[in-house]
């Protein structure tokens, strides 16, 4: 008997509009508002009119302005139907390997109690952003590393098949 996949994506009907976990959808960016006593959140609406709000912390450096229409993979659906959003990266794609100037690092204490390191990492556009390394290794800083982007969540790369390239 085939081993049975426990995990199942979670699928949410709003309307006439279907959200599958990991599928692509298009949003255009209405508005940035602020939600008082929280935080600023970027007003989206799907082709089909359902609105949604994508924290604007994460991706103020993604260059989401008002007006853009942008692609967003449905990350995960909660089980109260809560649907988070992650943007498709400017400039980087999953699957793909990149060189990275890691610049600086900080450990910090995940929510399962587990210390993981974030690296600070220069992009080859100029651009910087936060990664975590998939595999259990800790790097020196300033090191200049060759990786294969996995995956981004909540706009931090999560980089693996890490090969450190001549640091002279």
């Amino acid at each position: 008997m085939p081993e049975k996949n426990r995990y199942q994506p979670r699928t949410i009907h709003i309307f006439t509009e279907k959200f599958t976990e990991g599928e692509w959808h298009y949003f255009r960016v209405q508005k940035i508002l602020e939600i008082p006593g929280e935080d600023f959140y970027y007003l989206l609406e799907s082709s089909k009119g359902n609105r949604m709000l994508m924290p604007l912390n994460y991706y103020k450096h993604y260059g989401i302005e008002p007006g853009n229409k942008i692609k967003c993979r449905i990350d995960k659906i909660n089980c109260s139907g809560k649907i988070f959003l992650e943007p498709e990266h400017p400039n980087l794609a999953n699957g793909s390997r990149y060189d990275f100037m890691i610049s600086g690092k900080e450990q910090f204490t995940d929510r399962k109690g587990r210390l993981q390191t974030c690296y600070c990492l220069k992009l080859p556009e100029g651009m910087q952003a936060n990664a975590i390394l998939n595999e259990n290794i800790s790097l020196p800083v300033p090191i200049h590393i060759k990786a294969t982007l996995i995956r981004i969540r909540k706009g931090i790369l999560i980089l693996s098949e890490i090969e450190v390239i001549n640091n002279c």
